[in-house]
C-alpha cells in the first residue's frame, strides 16, 4: 500500500488546496516576452501653467511722437556773369568825350570769363583825319589817349539804384587797338543777383 493511502482524505484535501492557493499567488518569473510597463503618474494641477485672464480695461496707447520738420536749406544760385543786361554801346560810338577827338569801334564780341569774373573787349579807336597828316599832331593825340582813363562799368539794380562802379583796365594791342578788361570786384559779385544792368561809359 502507497504512502498516499496512509494520509487521511481530509488532510490530503487540505494540503492540495493549500498548494493550489500558494501556486496561484506566488510571483512568476519574467520572460523575454513580458515587460513591465512603467507606471505613469498623472500630473497634478499645480504643474500646469496658470492662464492669465485678459485685462478688461483697454490698453493704454503710448503718446505719438510728433515728427520734427527738417529745416530746408536754400542755397543761392551760382551767379551768372552774363545774366544782367550789358550796355557797351559806347564802344561803337562816334566821337565821344569833351574833346570829341576819338571814335571807337568794337572789333570782337565781348569775352565773358565766368571763373575769373571778368569781361574783355577788343576796341579800335581813331583820331581826327587832320591829325593823321601831321606826325607831331598824331603823336599828341596818341599821348592824350594814353593819359585818359578810358572807360568804367557802372552796376545798377532793377530800380535804377547805383550799386557801384569799376574802371576797365586798358592794354595796348598795337597801333590803335586796345584791350579793355572789366574785373568785377568781390563786393559787387557777392550781390550779383541784384545787378540788373551793367553800363560801360567813358571815364575822363
Amino acid at each position: 500500500m502507497s504512502n498516499e493511502s496512509k494520509i487521511p482524505w481530509p488532510i490530503w484535501a487540505a494540503v492540495m488546496l493549500a498548494c493550489a492557493v500558494i501556486a496561484a499567488y506566488a510571483p512568476r518569473p519574467q520572460t523575454d516576452y513580458q515587460r513591465v510597463e512603467p507606471r505613469v503618474s498623472e500630473p497634478s494641477p499645480s504643474q500646469f501653467p496658470k492662464l492669465q485672464t485678459p485685462d478688461p480695461s483697454p490698453p493704454k496707447s503710448s503718446p505719438t511722437a510728433i515728427p520734427t520738420s527738417t529745416p530746408t536749406i536754400t542755397t543761392e544760385p551760382t551767379p551768372n556773369l552774363s545774366n544782367p543786361k550789358w550796355d557797351y554801346s559806347v564802344f561803337n560810338s562816334g566821337s565821344v568825350g569833351d574833346y570829341a577827338a576819338f571814335s571807337y569801334k568794337m572789333i570782337e564780341e565781348p569775352a565773358f570769363n565766368q571763373q575769373n569774373q571778368q569781361v574783355e573787349w577788343i576796341v579800335e579807336f581813331s583820331i581826327p583825319p587832320e591829325a593823321e597828316g601831321s606826325p607831331a599832331l598824331r603823336e599828341a593825340y596818341l599821348k592824350l589817349e594814353l593819359l585818359q582813363h578810358g572807360f568804367r562799368a557802372e552796376f545798377i539794380d532793377s530800380s535804377g539804384v547805383f550799386l557801384g562802379a569799376k574802371n576797365l583796365d586798358k592794354e595796348g594791342q598795337g597801333g590803335y587797338r586796345r584791350r579793355y578788361t572789366l574785373r568785377v570786384p568781390n563786393s559787387i559779385w557777392e550781390k550779383w543777383s541784384k545787378v540788373a544792368v551793367v553800363k560801360v561809359v567813358r571815364d575822363w
